[in-house]
């Protein structure tokens, strides 16, 4: 769970903040910040999904017209989507901490498991993580030169590789690692 949010020094003064003040009153750009930090708190990824506007107003104690908080968030542009598939408008430019929260929490779980188990273990045991891991790798190595190609297979070999078919393939280009 995050324990904090940001917010622009420039939302005060935004005209979809002008706005909502204008239609709904100043308790709404309160509400706003509270619907922001509750979502920093309990939706960290700025997906308010499986949400419904009476939902988003209990969590902010919303005490104006039912659903008019809401109705205004989405038509000044504050929330994106539709009745139960509502998002905080980019939320993840805005709050990045907030919105990389779960990723940390993967990463440093993956750690921690890599350190007791080690990687083949931890693979087993975070089968997602690992293939995500693994599928990144290869996007990463597919970028690299043939040279550099070569010395990363060197040093890892890609299964049925030989020290004979490695070492042919190095006299052929002439060079080593």
């Amino acid at each position: 769970m995050t324990t904090d949010a940001r917010l622009s020094v420039g939302l005060p003064g935004h005209p979809k903040t002008k706005r909502l003040i204008r239609r709904l009153g100043e308790g709404a750009a309160w509400k706003l910040v509270c619907l922001i930090l509750w979502a920093a708190a309990n939706r960290s990824d700025g997906q308010l999904t499986s949400m419904t506007a009476d939902d988003i107003e209990l969590a902010v104690d919303w005490a104006g017209k039912e659903g008019a908080f809401v109705a205004a968030l989405v038509e000044f542009g504050f929330l994106d989507g539709e009745e139960g598939n509502y998002a905080i408008h980019d939320w993840a430019t805005h709050n990045p901490w907030s919105a990389g929260a779960a990723a940390r929490s993967e990463k440093a779980q993956w750690l921690a498991t890599c350190k007791h188990h080690g990687r083949a273990r931890a693979a087993e045991l975070m089968p997602d993580y690992a293939a995500r891991l693994h599928k990144s790798a290869s996007v990463v190595l597919s970028k690299f030169s043939n040279q550099s190609r070569f010395c990363l297979s060197y040093l890892h070999p890609v299964d049925g590789a030989n020290d004979e078919s490695r070492q042919a393939d190095q006299s052929d280009r002439g060079t080593a690692c």
